[in-house]
C-alpha cells in the first residue's frame, strides 16, 4: 500500500509527464545518517526548558491583545509553575551541588552551572 502511494506521489502529470522525466520510488527513498545520540547540542536543559517555557505563559499574560481573563488565567499558570519550579526544580539541583553529585543530564551541563 505505502509503495503504491509512493509511486503515485512520485509520478510527474505536469509537462514532463509524456515521459520525459520520471521519478521512481527508489530516487525519492533516502538513507539519512543516524544522528549521535551523545551529542549534547541535540537536548535541551530541562530547567533551562522549563523557564523558557514559563517566560512565554508570562508574555501571553502581559499581552493587551490577549483578553482580561485569559490574562489573568495565565498569571495564575505563571505562578503556579514558578512555585513549583523552586520547589522541586531548583531544590534538587540544590541538593545534587551540596552532595557533590555530578548529576548531568543530556545536555550536559552541570547542576551548578544551571542555576547560576
Amino acid at each position: 500500500m505505502a509503495d503504491e502511494v509512493a509511486q503515485q506521489t512520485t509520478e510527474s502529470n505536469g509537462p514532463a509527464g509524456d515521459g520525459g522525466a520520471t521519478v521512481t520510488p527508489e530516487a525519492v527513498r533516502t538513507t539519512a545518517a543516524e544522528p549521535d545520540l551523545t551529542d549534547p547540542s541535540l537536548y535541551f536543559n530541562r530547567e533551562l526548558s522549563w523557564l523558557d517555557f514559563n517566560d512565554r505563559v508570562l508574555q501571553l499574560a502581559e499581552d493587551p491583545q490577549v483578553p482580561l481573563l485569559e490574562r489573568v488565567n495565565f498569571c495564575a499558570i505563571y505562578e503556579d509553575n514558578l512555585d513549583e519550579f523552586y520547589m522541586v526544580r531548583v531544590a534538587g539541583l540544590h541538593d545534587k551541588v551540596e552532595s557533590k553529585i555530578d548529576g548531568q543530564g543530556a545536555a550536559r551541563l552541570p547542576p551548578a552551572k544551571s542555576w547560576n
